[in-house]
């Protein structure tokens, strides 16, 4: 079943080694820290978390999981990042991935969208009180990449904005 090659593909690679030929990791903590791929940028901006198996850019938004990162590098669906990763990682694939997979996907990555969002709002001018806050409960920026924290902006239609900035459709986001 494609569930299980998926899980099975995950649990046998490290994000960090994985994203590591592609961008300079540098460990702070428990996450890597690197230069984007994604957009050029001077200061590192670009956070790998091992123990999420997760990566996220503060500076333009993208993360995602091994297969996100494979598909936008390598310009790839995902079959073919699957199978390029299952080599990798020594598994042999069982079954196909029918097109219910590729709508969960597309839900997943609208959820994750909106998490960047999220994220990307605490880190941005408007989430100056949110930090300060934070930082007076001792959390950290590696806990706030760890736990994933973000804040949401005041204006009660700023995510779908957002979303409809990446030109998705409302029919997208419902869905």
């Amino acid at each position: 079943m494609a569930g299980d090659d998926v899980r099975e593909v995950k649990s046998r690679l490290d994000i960090a080694e994985v994203i590591g030929d592609y961008v300079a990791l540098r460990k702070s903590g428990q996450t890597y820290w690197g230069r984007c791929p994604f957009h050029n940028e001077k200061t590192p901006s670009f956070s790998v978390s091992p123990e999420r198996q997760t990566f996220h850019c503060f500076g333009c938004g993208k993360g995602g999981d091994v297969f996100t990162f494979i598909m936008e590098i390598e310009n790839l669906e995902f079959r073919e990042a699957l199978e390029r990763l299952a080599e990798r990682a020594g598994v042999r694939l069982q079954g196909p991935v029918d097109g219910s997979r590729g709508k969960i996907l597309a839900g997943v990555d609208i959820l994750k969208h909106a998490l960047d969002f999220f994220i990307r709002s605490l880190h941005g001018n408007s989430g100056e009180a949110a930090r300060a806050y934070l930082a007076r409960r001792t959390l950290t920026n590696d806990d706030m990449m760890r736990f994933e924290i973000g804040w949401a902006p005041s204006s009660w239609d700023s995510l779908s904005r957002y979303l409809h900035d990446l030109d998705l459709n409302d029919g997208q986001i419902i869905e």
